[in-house]
């Protein structure tokens, strides 16, 4: 017989979803789009987090020329080893993959009855001990072997 414990729908909904907090990223996929709404490039990043009992999680972010979220490509940037790209006014898709760093995860709450909450992108942490990260294997010590 196949047992499990019962849930309720909220507890259903939310099981997919990380805490709010400081998680260690990679970044998995980097695609360069244009957005639905303004028309405008952006950049969709899908990272891998790894939660408390060291499941990996997916978080999905978009990078867009909106004056609201700038802050969120120069933090990205400086999280990652990307100042060089950035002070150039030129990020690719493929100067993101692989890219390590701290992000600040948040839950944002959905107005729509038929769709579950989900967790967002609120900051990428820029300190002292973040890494140097860089696409190069030779010099990326966060490889498993």
């Amino acid at each position: 017989m196949f047992q499990f414990p019962p849930r309720s729908e909220e507890e259903v909904r939310n099981a997919v979803l990380v805490p709010a907090g400081r998680y260690q990223f990679v970044v998995l996929k980097a695609v360069e789009r244009v957005s639905k709404k303004t028309g405008q490039p952006l950049i969709e990043l899908i990272l891998d987090i790894i939660d408390s009992t060291g499941y990996p999680r997916r978080v999905y972010d978009y990078l867009t020329l909106s004056p609201k979220m700038a802050y969120k490509i120069r933090h990205f940037c400086m999280a990652t080893g990307l100042m060089e790209r950035y002070d150039t006014g030129a990020l690719s898709a493929t100067d993101c993959v692989g890219r390590t760093g701290i992000v600040d995860v948040e839950i944002q709450k959905t107005k729509e009855p038929n769709f579950p909450d989900r967790n967002s992108v609120k900051d990428y942490i820029v300190t002292e001990s973040n890494p140097p990260a860089t696409n190069d294997p030779e010099f990326n010590d966060d490889l498993t072997i």
